[in-house]
């Protein structure tokens, strides 16, 4: 049979093909393997945001103290401490508040306190930031589980927080309260960051937030509305018991949030 009966091209029947796929298997069989994949590194873990708040409030107190307590007997001791020394605010004021009298009424010998504060300002500045981030992790806290029917409302319940961190004027005289914020009360920026990024996942849950609501729009209208609050409450803090002045406050929020 010749090549044109075989319908084959001449040179290329099935008998001459073995040497070059031979050779072909050979070139191929020499290549290295490609190198595996590396594999995928795994997804982030979401912090909650109530964890994160958490150590935002004790990383602000820790840096106003000289020590950190080590042990969960120093944590109580220092928790009493400054327990003790937001009451002794509340009755006595500024004068004659001392360190000495904080810690021999709170059954603390004179060297633990100093151990960890080292005079009365620091101790007052630690007492309120005490406070105000057990306020400021309640809010949180509080963020996760509840519902609402509007911005305005959620407005509200963020005004609401924000008075409650400075002194009540029902709790404190009135000179004091306005002492108090306007000299030693801060709403620290790292706290707000925590509470925009816990607003706007709430607002998101309740069907309320746009899908271009940022972090930073939330941290921007906070921080105007902590402003705001807290001039009112050095001129009048009186005036912020007024739920009506709450209403206007929470109405400022959002419209700041969506201009």
């Amino acid at each position: 049979m010749t090549d044109m009966d075989s319908g084959a091209p001449s040179g290329l029947r099935h008998g001459d093909d073995r040497p070059q796929a031979a050779a072909l298997s050979a070139r191929t069989a020499a290549i290295p393997p490609l190198p595996a994949a590396p594999a995928a590194p795994p997804a982030p873990r979401e912090v909650p945001l109530a964890t994160m708040m958490r150590a935002k409030v004790a990383d602000n107190l820790l840096r106003l103290l000289r020590r950190r307590p080590a042990r969960d007997n120093a944590t109580v001791t220092v928790d009493r401490l400054l327990s003790t020394a937001l009451d002794t605010l509340r009755e006595q004021g500024l004068a004659g508040f001392s360190v000495e009298a904080v810690a021999a009424k709170a059954h603390i010998t004179n060297p633990t306190a100093y151990r960890y504060v080292g005079s009365s300002e620091v101790l007052v500045r630690a007492a309120l930031r005490w406070w105000q981030g057990k306020n400021a992790l309640a809010f949180t806290q509080f963020l996760d589980s509840v519902t609402f029917a509007s911005e305005a409302e959620a407005a509200i319940m963020l005004v609401d927080c924000i008075v409650g961190r400075f002194p009540d004027p029902r709790r404190f005289a009135r000179r004091l309260a306005q002492t108090l914020a306007r000299d030693y009360h801060e709403l620290d920026y790292q706290q707000m960051t925590v509470w925009a990024k816990a607003l706007r996942v709430a607002f998101q849950r309740n069907g309320l937030a746009e899908a271009h609501l940022l972090d930073a729009q939330m941290l921007a209208a906070i921080a105007c509305l902590a402003g705001t609050i807290k001039a009112q409450f050095i001129e009048a803090p009186e005036v912020m018991q007024d739920p009506r002045y709450r209403a206007a406050l929470a109405a400022m929020f959002v419209g700041t949030l969506h201009r």
